[in-house]
């Protein structure tokens, strides 16, 4: 009869939707973690998943937790949150552009604190081992992915510190790279949208190395801490 099921989305808007879903349940999550506090990254990653499932109301998509990049390897790289498409009755994939039941994740997500501690780890938002746009780049997760993510607790300081803070390491990564990974200006933060909400956007491209392509990636940054607090 022309009208879209409910939890259904129309063409075009499919990964907005998402997106408007992870920024709401990031709002929420602030006055949860005030409610009942947790400090580790991990702990608050947990909640975040949480708050993001318990939300009422039908969806065509889920989150899952920890998701394995190559599900037959045991020890696969394991990114923070997916989102992965939901089938309906006749096993026909609701989420626009995702059509194959074998691949139905369509958006991989990194989170990390900010500050990350100790002092030898605090640019793993980027780089290193651990680096969280690092391992987009090298492809260890999404690695077919054109969109991913990024979410940034924030712990200490405003977004607008870390959006120079973290654009500044760029500029260090662009002159000296590490571990064979390129850096380029594309690789730097933009801000979309205001910067003084509980919830900021940015935005960034980074090369992929594995197949040569450019990944979009989102940033949100979620202010979990006092955003003048210095200690």
């Amino acid at each position: 009869v022309g009208k879209l099921a409910p939890g259904v989305v129309k063409p075009g808007t499919s990964m907005e939707a998402v997106w408007t879903h992870l920024h709401r349940c990031l709002e929420r999550l602030v006055q949860s973690l005030r409610d009942s506090p947790v400090a580790n990254e991990n702990g608050v990653t947990s909640r975040l998943l949480s708050v993001l499932e318990r939300e009422k109301g039908y969806r065509s998509y889920f989150f899952r937790p920890e998701d394995m990049q190559d599900e037959t390897d045991g020890n696969s790289r394991r990114v923070d949150l997916a989102a992965e498409a939901r089938e309906d009755a006749d096993g026909d994939v609701l989420l626009v552009g995702i059509n194959e039941s074998s691949n139905r994740r369509f958006l991989a997500i990194e989170a990390k604190r900010l500050p990350t501690t100790p002092k030898a780890r605090e640019r793993e938002y980027l780089s290193g081992d651990r680096g969280g746009i690092a391992r987009f780049k090298r492809g260890d997760h999404g690695s077919a992915l054109p969109v991913v993510g990024m979410i940034g607790y924030l712990q200490k300081r405003s977004a607008a510190y870390w959006k120079t803070t973290v654009n500044a390491w760029i500029d260090d990564l662009i002159k000296t790279p590490l571990d064979g990974i390129p850096w380029d200006t594309h690789d730097k933060l933009t801000l979309n949208g205001p910067d003084n909400v509980l919830v900021v956007r940015l935005d960034s491209s980074s090369h992929r190395i594995t197949d040569g392509t450019r990944i979009a990636i989102r940033h949100l940054r979620v202010q979990l801490g006092a955003a003048h607090s210095t200690g």
